[in-house]
């Protein structure tokens, strides 16, 4: 019997530091997303175009994706399958891309990011739509809040209080954002 709950107390410790590694991960994942912007924003249109951005970031995750051959031997990838891999490499890695990056150079940091966080709101709305969903009174409370927000940043984008903003900036980057929520839920 102890070395059963010992073996128990050892998995639950080992489950544990597993999360906290997850945890941790993901709090590094966003705080270098949360950096995304503001570079992006103090590079884009200065020192490097949007589309230059854009290319580069392609070329070097093609790269990267092409790290694990050195120890895995690739998949076959069946031809029906194919299509569906070229339409989502388009739609992420370059609509939503280049508009994400056209967008941020027209538009602040601060709004970009407040833009973006839509994008959870529009898989929502999509979802629904689809049929894949189903509306709680919470949700539609949390898409009014979330999409009043996102209209008042865009509306107010041409006032004082947003210099560095325009309104075309903030369309692209809820572009980007609406592009994303049609990948997420395709």
């Amino acid at each position: 019997m102890p070395f059963a709950s010992y073996g128990k107390q050892i998995y639950h410790t080992m489950a544990t530091s597993k999360s906290i590694y997850a945890n941790v991960a993901l709090i590094c994942c966003n705080i270098i997303w949360a950096c995304d912007y503001p570079f992006y924003n103090l590079v884009l249109g200065k020192y490097v175009s949007p589309t230059a951005m854009v290319t580069a970031s392609l070329i070097i995750a093609a790269i990267f994706s092409l790290v694990p051959l050195l120890w895995e031997r690739a998949e076959r990838v069946e031809p029906y399958d194919r299509a569906k891999i070229l339409g989502a490499a388009i739609l992420m890695g370059l609509v939503r891309k280049l508009c994400m990056m056209f967008g941020l150079a027209h538009t602040s940091p601060i709004d970009g990011s407040i833009i973006s966080t839509t994008t959870p709101l529009l898989v929502l709305i999509l979802s629904v739509s689809a049929g894949i969903e189903r509306l709680t009174k919470g949700q539609v409370v949390g898409l009014l809040l979330g999409m009043a927000g996102t209209m008042a940043i865009i509306i107010t984008s041409n006032s004082d209080h947003h210099e560095t903003s325009s309104l075309f900036g903030n369309i692209l980057i809820i572009v980007s954002a609406c592009v994303s929520a049609a990948y997420m839920v395709w």
